[in-house]
C-alpha cells in the first residue's frame, strides 16, 4: 500500500509540472495518455498487491490445517498413552493384590503349621483331666488343642460358672436319657464349659445334648462333643460350649 501511496504522489507532481507547459489541447492529449498510463500501473500494483495478499491467506490456511492435523494426532496419541497407563495400572492393582493375597496366605499357613506343632502333651492332658477323658487330648494339635488350651487358661466368673454348672447337671439329670448316662464332672470358666461322663450306649449324651439347646437359658455359640470306647471304661464322652 506504501508503493501505491508514492506511485500516486510522484505522478500527480510529474503530472503538474508537464501540464502546465503544455498548450490547451496538447495537454489534454497528454493527460488522457498519463491518466490511461498511471491507472495501468495501478492496476499492475494493485493486482500484485491482491495476489500477495491471497497467497498470503493461502499459506495462513495450509499452516492452520497443518497445525490442526498435528494437534489431532497429538490428541490421538494421547488417548492412546492414557489408555495404555490405565492398562499398566490394573496390571499393578491385580499385582499387588495377588502379592497381598500370597501374604496372607504364607501366614495362614505359618499359624496353621505352628498350631500343628505345637501338640497337647500327654502330661498336660492328664494333669487337666483324669483318664479315659484326656484320651481326647493327648498329642492334639489344630482346633483341639486351641479348644483345650481356651478352657484351661480362661479366668472363671464365679457367679456365672456357678448358675450355669446347676442349670446344665439338673438336665441332664431329668432328662428321660438320664439313666443311659453317668455325668463324671461340668465344669464352667467365664464363656465355655465341659462336660465328660459315660453312656450306656453311644449317642445317648448327644439326643441330651440336642435338647438341651432348646432351653430358655442357653446361650452357647458352639458345641463341641466326642466320644469313645475302651475295654476298661466302656463308652465315655466329652463336650464342649463356648459363647
Amino acid at each position: 500500500m506504501k508503493v501505491l501511496v508514492f506511485l500516486a504522489s510522484g505522478a500527480i507532481l510529474f503530472f503538474a509540472g508537464y501540464w502546465f507547459g503544455l498548450s490547451g489541447d496538447e495537454q489534454s492529449i497528454v493527460m488522457n495518455d498519463e491518466l490511461v498510463s498511471k491507472n495501468s500501473i495501478i492496476d499492475k500494483i494493485a493486482s500484485e498487491e491482491l495476489n500477495s495478499v491471497q497467497e498470503s491467506n493461502a499459506a495462513r490456511v495450509e499452516k492452520i490445517e497443518d497445525l490442526q492435523r498435528i494437534i489431532k494426532k497429538l490428541k490421538e496419541e494421547l488417548n492412546k498413552a492414557k489408555k495404555n497407563l490405565r492398562k499398566k495400572g490394573l496390571q499393578v492393582e491385580n499385582f499387588l493384590n495377588e502379592a497381598d493375597r500370597s501374604q496372607v496366605d504364607i501366614k495362614k499357613q505359618s499359624t496353621s503349621e505352628e498350631k500343628h506343632t505345637d501338640k497337647i502333651t500327654k502330661a498336660a492332658a492328664e494333669l487337666a483331666l483324669p483318664k479315659p477323658f484326656s484320651n481326647f487330648f493327648v498329642d492334639a494339635t489344630g482346633r483341639r488343642a486351641e479348644e483345650f488350651n481356651r478352657f484351661q487358661n480362661e479366668t472363671q466368673d464365679y457367679d456365672w460358672a456357678y448358675l450355669m454348672e446347676i442349670q446344665i447337671k439338673d438336665f441332664m439329670t431329668i432328662h428321660y436319657e438320664a439313666g443311659n448316662i453317668d455325668v463324671q464332672s461340668v465344669k464352667c470358666k467365664t464363656t465355655t464349659c465341659e462336660i465328660t461322663g459315660f453312656e450306656s450306649e453311644e449317642q445317648k449324651a448327644q439326643i441330651i445334648l440336642r435338647d438341651m439347646r432348646e432351653q430358655d437359658w442357653w446361650e452357647f455359640r458352639n458345641t463341641s462333643s466326642s466320644s469313645s470306647q475302651s475295654t476298661e471304661f466302656g463308652q465315655y464322652f466329652y463336650v464342649s460350649l463356648s459363647k
